[in-house]
Order: C-alpha cells, then structure tokens, then sequence
C-alpha cells in the first residue's frame, strides 16, 4: 500500500510540474505585453524551482533518513559547491554566449534548453545530497 501512494505522490508531481511548467513557457511567450513584471519573473524563477525540487525529491531517501537522525543540521558546502552549483554555472555561461560559441564551433542542432535543466536538477541532488545531521 505504501508503494502505490509513493507511485501516486510521483504522478501527481510529475503532471503537475509539467503543466506548471507548460504554463511559465506560455508566460514567456505571450503576444500581449504584460502589465506587471510579475510573469516575467515567474517565468523565469518557476521552472527552476521545480527542476531543483525535482532534483532534492530524487534524494528524498536520504533526506528522510536524515529527518530522522537527532542532531543539528550541517551542510557540506564544499560538495554543494563543487558538484551542485559549480556545473549550474558552467552550463549557464555556455547558454549566455550560446550565439558567440555558435560562430566559433558548429554545434548543429544542439539543445541547451535540456542541458540547463539536467544541470538544474543536479544541482538539486546535491543541494539534498549535502545536507547532513551531527550529533551533538
């Protein structure tokens, strides 16, 4: 019984990221411009939240099992950095020069839109990944 409520969380998260996500696209792409900068910052913020949540909810395990421990939190920083937030900002200049590397080297049909939010979801593994409890 546990399983079929864990398979049913995951659906429900899965469609409603996807129509979340869906939506924040249709925010970006609106013909009509909109009255408050609200939507353009929701469009740019809600699908990296999700893709983080999704990232940190792959690691749920050990998030859980760590909620259970007595102590106080720790984070290790250096993990988060070097494995979480470190590629995030490597593959965030490769898409903020996407068109200058395009003239140097012929990428073809390369999608960075995939390679942003694999590195999103990354970096969320980690971000949980490095959160730990000691005992005091």
């Amino acid at each position: 019984m546990g399983y079929l409520i864990k398979f049913i969380f995951w659906l429900l998260f899965l469609f409603s990221s996807v129509l979340i996500l869906e939506t924040s696209r249709g925010w970006k792409n609106t013909y009509f411009f909109p009255t408050t900068p609200m939507l353009h910052f929701l469009s740019i913020v809600t699908p990296i939240t999700i893709l983080i949540l999704f990232g940190m909810l792959l690691r749920s395990k050990h998030l859980i099992k760590e909620f259970k421990k007595e102590g106080s939190w720790s984070v290790n920083f250096t993990k988060m950095t070097i494995l979480g937030i470190l590629p995030n900002i490597v593959v965030l200049l490769i898409v903020l020069f996407d068109d200058q590397l395009r003239k140097i080297v012929n990428l073809g049909i390369f999608d960075l839109y995939m390679l942003s939010n694999f590195a999103w979801i990354l970096c969320g593994y980690y971000i949980s990944d490095s959160l730990h409890k000691i005992k005091k």
